[in-house]
């Protein structure tokens, strides 16, 4: 009797041994799967980051790229009649002080040698003489060059009165050396895990991210260091104790909360930085433009019409020839400052590039634009003049949106009037007369100031 009344207490143990080792082993799966998801979304949302960060460098570069290509004084002083003390200034000293470049080549398709600098120290033309690629447009991305990567922007000079390429076709590249102390930072600036290269020949299930070069070749291979989240939680989470568990919940919720909370900062931070204009703090040109489309889709269904302003600084290169670069900025700040001011709440308002903004807004008489352009143009210019003690002219061109008509041909519009009004020594701005579909554009005439 004792015996058998053992048994039952025995198989009441190993049963529960039984269900105790099987709910563990369910446990111990369902966690360790838990854990990979979040290791596979974790490695994805830094890959996103790190790509997004890259672009952001490239936009830059890019922007500096023309903010050179497109002065005449550069391309007289590199190309035309290089100028040895003016090139040490303005390419050897400012662009790498300043914007942390390491390399700068301006050639022709001339016999004569172009100008190179590597590290702000004048270079031998030879080494570099092959590296220009042919470019028709601006364009950018990753080479080697000596069994190095760069990330790089070339572009031909174009002239500021024709804005077409110089005949020549002589082209600006500038370059970052994607150097350890680079990447490092990078890291830094956008909130990234520690960034390394390694050769473009390792091994391809390598966790990173490929940097092509322009044929799509194999440049480098960018990784990070990255610690996930099974690493940190491992130990605890493999406990076999019902106590532990419900505790491990928590933590993980609480740890996948403030992980969310931190991602969606970063995410915030980074989205900013690729919207807004760092020097003016408005929207950049490819902020303006998606909003500006947006604003065209949903007027198909509203009432009023819709008219784009552009305006640029005509004498900004002039100025920071006279009185310096840091007042050419302070320029542009102060009139990006003022023309926001003037603008009503539902207006859009955007930098385009160096030295041109534009408007977005809603009026039912493109008159009424007109005087509102022709205003900007007399305060922003006395306000400037003002302010620095030098005549910057403002150009304006205006374009009344039509039915359907697409953003860039609307652009286009805009600022041909500019450029016709600016050429013919013109300021001001007016609509044209109303077609018969009662369809308008602006266009720069002059008008008598009291």
């Amino acid at each position: 009797m004792a015996s058998s009344s053992r048994w039952p207490y025995r198989g009441l143990v190993l049963l529960t041994g039984a269900l105790v080792a099987t709910a563990t082993l369910v446990f111990g799966l369902f966690v360790s799967d838990a854990l990979e998801r979040l290791d596979a979304l974790e490695k994805a949302h830094v890959r996103e980051r790190v790509a997004a960060a890259l672009r952001v460098e490239r936009l830059r570069l890019e922007q500096l790229n023309l903010e050179y290509s497109f002065w005449d004084t550069a391309y007289q002083n590199l190309i035309l009649a290089p100028d040895r003390q003016w090139s040490d200034e303005y390419i050897g000293d400012h662009l790498t002080e300043t914007y942390g470049l390491t390399l700068a080549v301006a050639r022709s398709n001339r016999q004569a040698p172009g100008i190179v600098y590597q590290d702000g120290q004048r270079a031998d033309d030879g080494a570099f003489s092959a590296i220009m690629p042919l470019a028709e447009t601006l364009s950018s991305g990753y080479r080697q060059l000596d069994g190095v990567p760069y990330l790089y922007a070339v572009a031909p000079f174009v002239s500021e009165t024709t804005e077409e390429p110089q005949p020549d076709h002589a082209l600006l590249f500038i370059a970052h050396r994607l150097s350890q102390a680079y990447l490092d930072r990078l890291s830094d600036l956008y909130r990234l895990p520690v960034l390394q290269l390694v050769p473009a020949a390792a091994d391809p299930h390598h966790d990173g991210l490929k940097l092509a070069g322009p044929q799509g070749e194999a440049v480098a291979l960018l990784t990070w260091d990255l610690t996930l989240p099974s690493s940190q939680v491992q130990n605890e989470l493999w406990l076999p104790s019902a106590l532990l568990f419900v505790v491990l919940v928590v933590l993980g919720g609480l740890l996948i909360h403030r992980d969310r909370v931190h991602r969606q900062r970063l995410d915030e931070s980074l989205a900013l930085a690729m919207a807004k204009d760092p020097l003016t703090g408005t929207s950049n040109r490819v902020q303006f433009l998606d909003h500006a489309s947006r604003r065209l889709a949903n007027a198909k269904r509203d009432a009023g019409d819709i008219h784009l302003v552009v305006l640029q600084i005509d004498g900004l290169k002039q100025m920071n020839e006279a009185v310096g670069s840091d007042q050419g900025d302070a320029a542009i700040i102060r009139l990006a400052a003022f023309v926001q001011a003037l603008l009503s709440p539902d207006d859009l308002f955007g930098r385009l590039g160096d030295k041109a903004f534009a408007i977005l807004m809603s009026r039912d008489d493109a008159s009424d634009v007109a005087q509102f352009a022709d205003r900007v143009r007399r305060l922003a210019s006395a306000e400037l003049a003002n302010t620095f003690g030098f005549e910057c002219p403002i150009s304006i061109g205006c374009g009344t949106w039509r039915r359907g008509e697409p953003l860039d041909d609307l652009l286009k519009r805009a600022d041909t009037a500019r450029i016709t009004a600016r050429r013919a020594g013109q300021a001001g701005c007016q609509p044209e007369s109303r077609r018969a579909t009662g369809e308008m554009s602006g266009l720069l005439t002059p008008r008598a100031e009291g």
